[in-house]
């Protein structure tokens, strides 16, 4: 590693383990966001269509790409729903509101829960 050659000869071994320890959890992490997203745009897209949503998949699509933005991806994700139903009728777009925070048990959340860094953050803490 490039930067390691920066570190004092003495301290590089410590280094480069804490780098390579670093560079695990960030990509076992990111493999997490990525299954997430991908089980939510599964999750989504059988339950838009299932409703009658047209384009469901392309909805479900946005979800999950909403899904890896912290805060306001599922909420972008659930107006794009809500404004996508209201296309064809309000009662559906109703019951697309209805669905996408009644989903939220389904992904692991409480419904109306907040997320907090530290919560969030417990399982990336160094053992």
């Amino acid at each position: 590693m490039y930067v390691v050659r920066f570190v004092p000869a003495g301290r590089r071994a410590d280094v480069a383990t804490a780098a390579r320890d670093a560079v695990t959890k960030v990509s076992a992490w990111l493999r997490a966001q990525f299954l997430l997203a991908a089980s939510w745009a599964l999750f989504a897209a059988v339950g838009l269509g299932a409703l009658g949503v047209p384009y469901f998949y392309v909805v479900a699509l946005v979800a999950a790409l909403g899904e890896t933005i912290p805060i306001v991806g599922p909420i972008i994700g659930g107006i794009t729903a809500v404004a996508v139903a209201s296309t064809v009728s309000a009662k559906l777009a109703l019951g697309v509101g209805a669905f996408i925070p009644g989903a939220a048990p389904a992904r692991g959340e409480r419904a109306g829960a907040r997320r907090s860094w530290r919560s969030a953050s417990a399982s990336a803490r160094w053992p």
